[in-house]
């Protein structure tokens, strides 16, 4: 890639288009972080919704 853009856009147009691929990268793993820890939030709150539905619907019952 690098012998590619150097040959085709010079030094100084490699690394300007270098440095935003690197930029564009750094940013797509900040979103998949970003994506991987919504997903795991939502997994860990999964037994707890269970539980307090659970808690709710007995409440409900033994009330009637």
């Amino acid at each position: 890639l690098w012998k590619y853009l150097t040959y085709r856009y010079g030094s100084e147009g490699s690394i300007r288009i270098y440095l935003n691929l690197v930029h564009v990268y750094m940013k797509m793993q900040q979103v998949g972080y970003g994506v991987y820890t919504q997903l795991r939030t939502q997994e860990d709150l999964v037994p707890t919704h269970e539980t307090l539905n659970k808690l709710v619907t007995l409440d409900i019952n033994d009330t009637q």
